[in-house]
């Protein structure tokens, strides 16, 4: 648990994400990212106008290539999203990876059937090894 005077990016990294844009049909992912030093994550999804509901599939693999990538946790993280201007927020732990078979990494796949503005964060937390790296964020202090 961090301190009172923990910095939020010494505790959370930024591990992927999708700018906020207007995305058409078709498929977007965050790419696979490595999970391992982390106990949590969390991917948040901010929504803006929606033409059309959004399917959010959750993947992973054993590596950042995505060799033998597939569905994760027999599907239950993965969400249809029907609201607009929300924010979605899936929660995952380390132990909900096929740890038996070495799966570490993640992939955040949306598909769309139309227009919607999305934006996504992939953030590792509750790290296991501090400070986290800030190589994807600017930090202000």
């Amino acid at each position: 648990m961090g301190t009172y005077t923990e910095r939020f990016s010494e505790q959370n990294e930024v591990m992927a994400q999708l700018d906020p844009h207007v995305y058409g049909a078709g498929e977007q992912n965050t790419g696979y990212v490595s999970c391992r030093d982390y106990h949590r994550v969390a991917v948040l999804i901010l929504t803006g106008a929606m033409s059309a509901a959004v399917d959010v599939d959750i993947e992973e693999a054993t590596t950042i290539a995505g060799a033998g990538a597939q569905q994760f946790n027999a599907g239950g993280k993965d969400i249809l999203m029907t609201q607009q201007s929300s924010c979605y927020i899936i929660e995952i732990r380390g132990e909900e990876f096929d740890t038996a078979n070495d799966y570490d990494c993640l992939n955040v796949e949306l598909t769309f059937t139309n227009n919607a503005e999305i934006a996504v964060l992939v953030l590792g937390t509750v790290p296991r090894f501090k400070p986290v790296g800030v190589t994807q964020v600017n930090v202000v202090d």
